[in-house]
């Protein structure tokens, strides 16, 4: 249940400027102010609106096998996530939400995700409008602050960006839930839906994206979880006039300690090409303060033929490339993680302690992105994890990260064999 706010000024400021009044709306107003700021009247639940946001301030120390690591990998601090949210409901069946988060990387302010939604389709539905994440992946689709480690494992190189579209999902009874979106995503090179590297003259690209999980049991001491998705794109090598057009596809993802600075550790050419499909399986349990999950992901990138570096002949064939990891978590002080039974995701505990909740994890990660003269890299990933559940806001995390490459060819980064790093985050739900 929600904490009531004892915000008391809010009431009387109003009353001050001669706004609330006896009889009036605003005398029925209730403030919660734990996590964000939402303002709603207990005798109309159809109305509300919430203000809140989240901030992620990391620490992240590199060492590593060779003396050019340190040049590669750059120490420091980093402001990995700073958001501000906006949602509210303005009906029975409607709500919408509104996302703008700072990108320190490049200085940018971006919109995230920004979409009315409407329930009144069927018992148990959404139906969203606006600018949309795709159902893709069980790390993907949770929400980053309820992630165990402090980034996804390495198969998040094969997550699909958002984009304008539809969104739609549904419940069907209590066992089984599918998602499903079709997008139109911003052209830019560095998306994994395929891009047209900013050309104009045509029609939107649209994507396609669906998730599906079965979940027999999930109750507060136990849960257990399938699911399966799939997102594809198909370009197109012309304009609306005929003309030829250069569109690419490729993948690439950074290690599991991002600094300010950290390089894409693994990453594929961008290839000409004639779209990417992507699919994935998961799968994940909680026993009491047991939690696993463990995840499979595989792309095939449709290519219009390649000719590699050094060669003399085009590559025949699409590549097919790959990642999975496995993951176990156990809290120390008794609590369990949460269970969205419609979203088919898991969300941090509730600390019943003074002390706060405490939490230990571990993850093993494996990428191949090598296949048909494509050499993107290829390796694995161990990770250590301790989290601090302060309270239900505040959260403290520290991360240690092993890297093992067997295969590296990014051009002008010379090859890392070894990386370790440490890392530490201290996250604020406001």
């Amino acid at each position: 249940m929600k904490k009531r706010s004892t915000m008391k000024w809010v009431g009387m400021a109003l009353a001050g400027l001669g706004v609330a009044s006896a009889g009036s709306a605003f005398a029925t107003m209730q403030v919660d102010s734990k996590g964000g700021i939402k303002v709603s009247d207990p005798n109309e639940t159809a109305y509300w609106f919430k203000l809140g946001g989240r901030t992620f301030l990391d620490g992240v120390v590199y060492s590593g096998s060779n003396k050019n690591t340190q040049n590669q990998f750059p120490s420091g601090a980093n402001l990995r996530d700073l958001r501000v949210q906006l949602e509210g409901g303005i009906g029975e069946h409607l709500s919408f939400l509104t996302q703008i988060d700072y990108h320190p990387e490049s200085a940018s302010v971006k919109i995230g995700n920004a979409y009315v939604n409407y329930t009144g389709l069927a018992e148990n539905t959404d139906l969203s409008f606006g600018k949309v994440s795709p159902p893709f992946g069980l790390d993907n689709w949770s929400n980053w602050g309820d992630l165990v480690f402090m980034e996804q494992a390495l198969d998040g190189a094969f997550d699909p960006s958002d984009g304008l579209g539809v969104y739609a999902d549904a419940a069907l009874g209590d066992m089984v839930t599918i998602a499903a979106a079709v997008v139109a995503p911003q052209p830019s090179n560095s998306t994994n839906f395929g891009t047209d590297n900013g050309t104009t003259g045509r029609s939107d690209l649209l994507a396609e994206a669906a998730r599906i999980t079965f979940s027999p049991v999930h109750t507060e001491d136990a849960v257990y979880h399938l699911g399966a998705s799939v997102w594809n794109q198909s370009l197109k090598p012309t304009d609306q006039t005929g003309a030829a057009i250069t569109d690419w596809v490729g993948f690439s993802t950074q290690t599991e300690l991002v600094a300010r600075q950290t390089p894409y550790l693994f990453s594929t050419p961008w290839i000409q090409g004639r779209g990417e499909t992507v699919w994935g399986l998961e799968a994940a349990g909680l026993w009491g303060p047991l939690h696993m999950t463990a995840e499979y992901q595989q792309a095939t990138m449709r290519m219009n033929g390649f000719t590699p570096v050094g060669g003399t002949a085009a590559i025949k064939g699409n590549p097919v490339v790959s990642a999975w990891h496995v993951q176990a978590a156990y809290m120390l002080t008794g609590e369990s993680r949460g269970y969205d039974f419609p979203s088919g995701t898991f969300s941090n505990p509730k600390p019943t302690a003074e002390c706060g909740a405490w939490e230990v994890a571990a993850r093993y990660s494996v990428i191949n992105l090598n296949d048909k003269g494509i050499f993107g890299g290829s390796g694995h990933d161990v990770t250590l994890g301790v989290n601090w559940f302060v309270n239900d806001i505040v959260r403290v995390a520290v991360n240690y990260l092993n890297v093992r490459l067997h295969e590296y060819s990014l051009v002008g980064v010379p090859a890392v064999r070894k990386l370790s790093g440490l890392g530490a985050r201290l996250q604020v739900k406001f």
